[in-house]
């Protein structure tokens, strides 16, 4: 759930079960993330708004910045969010 997205809509019928699925779907990406860092790897979350819609990233951009946040070698930071 990337909230700020254009594309995200809450349901309108059954908004707390929405609510509690979709804040349960975070913790366990959250959980995983963490799983995956603590196997060596980084993790490159490319969202749906960043790729089509009124505030589209040229696919030519993503990829650039996809190749240099995999050319780094001396990072502390292992989650990348382009958004």
């Amino acid at each position: 759930m990337h909230r700020g997205c254009p594309f995200f809509k809450l349901p309108k019928t059954r908004t707390r079960f929405w609510e509690q699925k979709l804040l349960e779907n975070t913790e366990r990406d959250d959980r995983a993330y963490q799983q995956l860092i603590s196997n060596g790897w980084r993790i490159i979350i490319i969202w749906e708004c960043a790729i089509k819609g009124p505030k589209k990233i040229p696919l030519e951009e993503i990829s650039a910045r996809v190749k240099q946040l995999m050319s780094l070698s001396n990072v502390k930071k292992n989650i990348f969010i382009i958004e």
